[in-house]
């Protein structure tokens, strides 16, 4: 059985600044998670511009990756419950 760590050992206040991930950074890391999925696609099947937002490969990793990023999402939003940072 997994150990979970209680509020207090995790030792969040309102000095770490548990959601600092909010903003450019935020919006930077979609782009690039974008721009990936476009480049590895095009690499994957040699189409155009249109037909690489069209193949069926751009848009499976790009639901991969976004179930990663989703997964992440609900972690940071579970230890944003546990800080005091409101």
């Amino acid at each position: 059985m997994a150990h979970r760590r209680s509020h207090k050992s995790m030792n969040m206040n309102k000095n770490n600044k548990c959601c600092s991930h909010y903003g450019a950074p935020l919006i930077i890391g979609h782009l690039l998670l974008l721009l990936g999925t476009y480049l590895l696609s095009w690499g994957l099947t040699g189409l155009g511009f249109w037909g690489v937002l069209k193949s069926p490969v751009f848009w499976g990793i790009f639901l991969i990756l976004a179930g990663f990023c989703n997964f992440a999402a609900a972690r940071m939003a579970h230890m944003h419950e546990m800080c005091n940072c409101k």
